[in-house]
Order: C-alpha cells, then sequence, then structure tokens
C-alpha cells in the first residue's frame, strides 16, 4: 500500500476489529483467536507508518492503543510483558519528546499493562515498580488532561475523567500486589487513594451520548447503555442524507449501529443484534 493515509484507515479498522472480537472493555465478543490476529495485522502497518513519521500524535495514539489492547489479551503473560515493556519503553521517549496527554497515557498504560502481565507472570518485585511508574505518569496526565476531547476512537487529546479513572485503577492494581506481597498497611493507603481518584473522576463526567454509552456498557448497565445508544443513532440517522458523501459521518453512523448490536446481542437479543451488525 502506497497511501500512508490508507494505511492509517487500514490499521485503524484492524483495531476497531481487534475490539469488538477481543477488546479489554465489556464490550468485546470474546473471540480471542479473530481479535489477537486483527490487533497483530494492525501494529505491523503501524509500526512501519512510526518509523516513517515518528512523533505524529494520531499514529502514535492508534499504535499505542493496539500496542496496550494485545499485550493483555495475547495467552501468555510473560510474552504480554515483554509486549508491554517494550512499547512502554517507546512510549517513554515520545512522551520525553513530546511533553503532551497522548504521549504521557501511552506511556502510563503500557506501564500499568507491564505491571498486570508480570502479575500474572509471578514476578510482584517487577509488576510493583511497573505500576509505580504507571502511577507518576498517570498523575501528570490528570494536569495534562482536557475537558473536551476531540470525538475520536484513539484520540490525541485526554478527557480528565478518563484520567482520573485510569489513576484511581493502577492504585487499585498497585493495593492489589501490595496485598499480594502482605503489605497490608501499604495496600490499604494505596486503596483509599485509589477511591478517591475514582471519586474525583466521578465529578468531571461529561454529557456527550457517546462518552456515556461507553461508560454504561462497561459498568455493566445495559438498560443504559442501549437507551443512550439508540438516541445517539437516531440523531446521527436522521442527518444522514446531508452527510452521505462524508466518509467520517458514514463511519460513526456505522460504528453507532455496531454499538447497538453489541449491546442487543450482550442483553440476549441476538437476532436483533445480527440484525443491527449486518448493517454495521
Amino acid at each position: 500500500i502506497e497511501d500512508d493515509a490508507l494505511r492509517m484507515e487500514i490499521a485503524a479498522a484492524g483495531f476497531r476489529l481487534g475490539y469488538v472480537q477481543v477488546g479489554i472493555s465489556g464490550q468485546s465478543l470474546g473471540n480471542t483467536a479473530a481479535g489477537i490476529k486483527a490487533f497483530r495485522t494492525a501494529d505491523s502497518l503501524l509500526d512501519d507508518l512510526w518509523r516513517r513519521h515518528p512523533g505524529d500524535r494520531k499514529i502514535g495514539a492508534l499504535r499505542f492503543a493496539v500496542l496496550y489492547n494485545l499485550t493483555l489479551v495475547v495467552p501468555d503473560p510473560a510474552e504480554g510483558a515483554m509486549l508491554a515493556r517494550r512499547g512502554a519503553a517507546e512510549a517513554d521517549i515520545w512522551r520525553q519528546r513530546d511533553p503532551a496527554g497522548a504521549p504521557y497515557q501511552a506511556a502510563a498504560l503500557l506501564h500499568q499493562a507491564a505491571g498486570r502481565t508480570l502479575r500474572n507472570a509471578g514476578d510482584l518485585d517487577g509488576s510493583l515498580e511497573e505500576y509505580s511508574t504507571a502511577t507518576e505518569l498517570f498523575t501528570r496526565l490528570v494536569d495534562l488532561a482536557v475537558d473536551r476531547p476531540i470525538k475520536q476512537m484513539v484520540a490525541a487529546e485526554v478527557h480528565k475523567e478518563q484520567a482520573w479513572l485510569v489513576l484511581s485503577r493502577t492504585l487499585a492494581l498497585k493495593s492489589a500486589v501490595l496485598r499480594d506481597m502482605a503489605r497490608f498497611a501499604e495496600a490499604d493507603d494505596f486503596h483509599r487513594r485509589g477511591a478517591d481518584a475514582y471519586l474525583k473522576g466521578l465529578g468531571s463526567l461529561p454529557s456527550d451520548l457517546d462518552w456515556n454509552t461507553n461508560r454504561a456498557l462497561d459498568d455493566g448497565r445495559l438498560n443504559d447503555a442501549l437507551r443512550d445508544a439508540k438516541l445517539q443513532f437516531s440523531k446521527m440517522d436522521a442527518s444522514k442524507d446531508a452527510d452521505i458523501a462524508n466518509l467520517s459521518a458514514r463511519r460513526d453512523l456505522a460504528q453507532a449501529r455496531r454499538r447497538l448490536g453489541i449491546i442487543l446481542f450482550r442483553k440476549g437479543e441476538k437476532a436483533a443484534g445480527l440484525e443491527e451488525l449486518k448493517a454495521a
């Protein structure tokens, strides 16, 4: 493929496919083999793009998002840890050269992924070290995050609520490792800090339907997710004729139908869910 913009579109499609099949959120269909294949294909394309366009925020944000998801779904935690550490080292170089939200989030997430996979592999000391690094980076990310980022599946900006919530999760994961190590007082301290970060994140919740739908879906609130997804789709569908030549608008509409299908499928309404997925 000669056109880099087309390469980027194909890589993004691979990421979306992998995320639907085996992504780490509650939105995936659980097809591990197909998801890993899609992530690896996207990673290969993005690795080439990154070598030729180092520092490009859109390429970097997507590349490291693919790698983060891949590290957490490969069956062997040792392989996941290797991929996460490799990605974290590259993302650290990126954030040092470009100290903005997207590079910091990429580095923090991959250090967090390294902590998770190392714990699964039995390396508690290595896991704790990675979580400590991730905590420092996520704390810095809170200051770099914005209230209204540009809407993209993998954005070059980070929402402040998201920054607080991933910090909260990292503190909770670090607490769990300390508890594994029988360091209970420290574990309780990090658990409390994680709860405080979570509450701060809830205090900056956005009002847009896309974000609220994803949050409800990840939390298992399927009825709320379905309500917001239907409302979002109806708004997009009403304006589709005016935007029919706009590829981004058509893609957003397709993603809205895909989200509807996944929610319906998880609610047990498989026939309706499959119809929406076919339409998407």
